[in-house]
């Protein structure tokens, strides 16, 4: 099963500090500007709109990267850390309809006692997922997307010219097609050739800044849209040559 993917937020590889009490740990799970949070809660993840706590279906977790280490101090004593950053699909209704919602998380923990001030940090794992198509993953400084993927593209297979019920086209910072314009920007890799993005759209006459993703790295002769509001990827066929489709 694939990851559907609606919101999207910058992620940070966190370090933890040695100074922190035994025990300790942070989880921050979002989408962006904190329209919907995840929280952990006496009986497992919650779901909070704003405020407003919704009922959840869990679809999936993907790790991006997680790295677990130790910290030895000066007496040769050695305390663990660990951090996981990774995607969490979920479903809930909204307006009657099941969407699906994506959420960047990281969580951080820490064995190192509060008494610990210094102590030498050495990483034991690390493991990190890349986009199968990594070489149209934007650099996350460009906010716009490849240049080699900036074309036109047909929503079914033989399409191209038919009409502008199926053409979806994508530009420097936009894509746009039947029922949707987004304004995209902070590209991220999210593992098995998906990229997520921030994004303003508008799609079926509702504004949204929950983000897009593309998935750019499964299939061989289109690439796939995930929109807000739709539960339904939109597949992509190229109208003219784009590097890595047949």
């Amino acid at each position: 099963m694939r990851i559907t993917a609606l919101t999207v937020a910058t992620l940070m590889v966190s370090q933890w500090p040695v100074s922190s009490p035994a025990g300790d740990r942070s989880f921050d799970c979002a989408t962006p500007g904190g329209g919907f949070t995840i929280a952990e809660g006496e009986n497992g993840l919650e779901l909070y709109e704003g405020d407003k706590k919704r009922d959840h279906e869990l679809v999936r977790e993907v790790t991006i990267r997680k790295r677990e280490g130790l910290c030895t101090t000066g007496e040769g004593d050695q305390h663990a850390w660990e951090t996981h950053d990774y995607l969490l699909e979920i479903r809930t209704v909204i307006d009657g309809r099941k969407v699906p919602l994506l959420f960047l998380c990281e969580l951080a923990s820490s064995g190192i006692p509060a008494s610990v001030s210094e102590c030498t940090e050495t990483v034991t794992h690390d493991k990190r997922l890349k986009a199968a198509y990594e070489q149209n993953t934007p650099a996350p400084e460009s906010g716009a997307f490849e240049k080699e993927i900036q074309a036109s593209y047909a929503t079914r297979k033989n399409a191209c010219g038919k009409g502008a019920d199926t053409k979806v086209e994508i530009g420097d910072g936009r894509i746009a097609g039947p029922g949707f314009d987004c304004s995209v920007s902070d590209a991220k890799p999210a593992g098995t050739g998906l990229v997520a993005y921030a994004a303003t759209c508008t799609v079926d006459g509702k504004k949204s800044s929950e983000g897009i993703a593309l998935d750019l790295g499964n299939y061989e002769d289109h690439f796939e849209l995930s929109l807000p509001g739709r539960p339904d990827w939109l597949k992509l066929f190229p109208c003219t040559p784009v590097p890595g489709l047949k």
